[in-house]
């Protein structure tokens, strides 16, 4: 059994760290690559202080179906300060070859890490990265010369993705599709990790009288809407607010009601006949009365997310087609709404429109004249291929 040990934090793991083990499974015809999760690294804190156990769950969740790639926590469960030399020493037995995979620039400070010759002794060294970084070389041969190292070097490296500017992107809203696997995207955005403290805050308000089922409804809203923003040019913080914040007045029939008498707001006939559909115009006014918002563009989109509206803005399709393709959706067609999103915006929310429409005709509600003005419109847009294309 020849086996590769892949260290680190995983705060979190990206398609880089996958791409590496790939490799280097592959080159140097390794039967697994263990990604060891840091416990407690020597060496560093843990930003943003994502538990042990957390890390753990998004390696496993960047590994599913990866063949020989394997989430191991020997270090989590050994606890204490998480030393290589302790990590090997666990390994050894049972297993013909140890391979530790680093990075090249790391050569020059391995002897630095704790019980260097247990390392060197118990496994050989992968350094991956470019060929031309100087006394990278020059490093190989000295901890060759001091403790009879045995060191590979992999000609090539991986894409230029850092964990760091991973949580730097969630925190500013940016989106992170293209440098994680899904299942890591969607756990990020479930377990709030890296986000900013105002986000955390109204998280905390809303939980308190929203149902958990609920809630993780409006934070899959709310990542997925950040990800639809990076793909179509929006404002991701406005799309992050307006997608954790959108349901914040989501209410049983009678509660609703009593809600719109308090804000002054005159139920349409559609309204009267389904309350539950009040929650987006009273969610408008809520959220600048308890949230404190006053974007204009977020309080419009959170108005309109249930019927939408003539002449969307691209935040607001982006919302109205978040609400439904978020990461707990799992409703039939759900996949394919997500697949349009990615292309074509207006035939998503035409597609979104269609379905809702349908939904009132099953319930014996007919829609109003105005939310089939809406829909004709953006079927108009969709049909002339105007507005957002890809």
């Amino acid at each position: 059994m020849r086996i590769g040990i892949l260290g680190g934090s995983f705060n979190p793991p990206h398609n880089g760290h996958i791409y590496i083990a790939r490799e280097v499974r592959r080159r140097f015809s390794l039967d697994r690559v263990l990604f060891m999760v840091a416990g407690d690294p020597p060496h560093k804190s843990i930003a943003f202080g994502v538990d042990a156990k957390e890390r753990l769950e998004l390696t496993r969740a960047a590994l599913a179906g990866e063949e020989g790639l394997i989430a191991c926590d020997d270090e989590i469960r050994r606890g204490g300060v998480s030393y290589m030399a302790d990590t090997l020493m666990g390994l050894y037995n049972g297993v013909d070859e140890l391979h530790l995979i680093v990075g090249a620039d790391m050569l020059k400070t391995l002897h630095q890490w704790s019980r260097p010759e247990t390392i060197f002794a118990l496994a050989g060294i992968i350094a991956v990265g470019r060929p031309d970084i100087p006394g990278e070389h020059e490093a190989a041969q000295e901890l060759i010369k001091s403790y009879g190292a045995r060191i590979r070097m992999a000609d090539f490296c991986g894409p230029d993705i850092s964990s760091t500017e991973i949580r730097r992107r969630v925190n500013m809203a940016k989106g992170i599709a293209k440098l994680v696997p899904y299942g890591v995207m969607e756990r990020i955005y479930a377990g709030l990790l890296y986000q900013s403290e105002d986000i955390l805050s109204y998280e905390k308000r809303l939980a308190e009288y929203t149902k958990p089922k609920r809630l993780a409804h409006s934070i899959g809203t709310m990542g997925y809407a950040v990800e639809l923003a990076a793909i179509w040019g929006a404002d991701g913080k406005k799309a992050r607010i307006a997608g954790l914040l959108h349901d914040c007045a989501k209410l049983g029939d009678e509660d609703a009601l009593r809600l719109a008498k308090e804000y002054g707001y005159t139920p349409n006939a559609e309204e009267q006949r389904a309350p539950g559909l009040l929650h987006g115009p009273l969610g408008a006014i809520r959220v600048q009365r308890e949230f404190g918002i006053d974007d204009a563009d977020v309080i419009n989109a959170i108005g309109c997310h249930v019927f939408g509206r003539m002449n969307m803005t691209k935040l607001d399709k982006i919302l109205y087609v978040a609400d439904k393709a978020e990461f707990t959706r799992t409703y039939e067609g759900v996949d394919k709404l997500r697949d349009m999103a990615k292309k074509d915006l207006n035939g998503a929310v035409l597609m979104t429109m269609n379905n809702s429409i349908g939904h009132l005709l099953a319930r014996g509600i007919e829609p109003t004249d105005e939310s089939l003005m809406i829909r004709q419109a953006i079927k108009r847009e969709t049909e002339n291929n105007k507005g957002d294309i890809k």
